[in-house]
């Protein structure tokens, strides 16, 4: 069916963000389907179910996802010396700060990062928003770290930012 050029711009960038989230090729196996079966497939994947679904215990609308790395105890050598040069770190400290940015990165990959070849489900597109909180003296002021989209991103709702 042909697209109305008015909501063409849209409807693309929707396609192409079902297809990150579930997977290429999802929306082909609805052709002949409903749009109503379509939305309960989709709204009932459990994988995106899990993502987007908040734990009713902490009464939010969206869905929070907490990742910790490594433990200093605050206003301590160890805590003043992280936020220093690694020059001034003894090894023992400097090995443990690369462990801990190993072991987060490796935590958070998933939400940021694409997987593969981008042909399986991705998690990225759900993610509204990262916080970070730590001792880093670039936090302190109350700067905000915006991750913006690259340059020919393959994306296209990335792309047109």
């Amino acid at each position: 069916r042909k697209l109305d050029p008015q909501t063409a711009a849209v409807v693309t960038a929707a396609w192409a963000k079902i297809d990150q989230v579930y997977g290429k090729g999802k929306m082909a196996r609805f052709s002949k389907k409903s749009s109503a079966d379509v939305f309960d497939q989709l709204a009932n994947d459990s994988r995106v179910k899990k993502r987007l679904t908040p734990d009713k215990s902490l009464n939010l609308q969206y869905n929070i996802i907490f990742v910790c790395e490594g433990h200093v105890v605050p206003a301590s050598k160890n805590a003043k010396l992280l936020t220093s040069s690694v020059q001034d770190m003894n090894a023992c400290l400097r090995r443990s700060k690369k462990r801990w940015a190993y072991g987060f990165r490796s935590s958070i990959n998933s939400y940021v990062y694409r997987k593969g070849n981008g042909n399986e489900p991705q998690t990225w597109p759900l993610i509204r928003k990262v916080v970070l909180y730590g001792p880093w003296a670039c936090l302190l002021t109350g700067a905000c770290l915006v991750d913006l989209p690259g340059v020919r991103d393959a994306n296209v709702s990335r792309a047109k930012v």
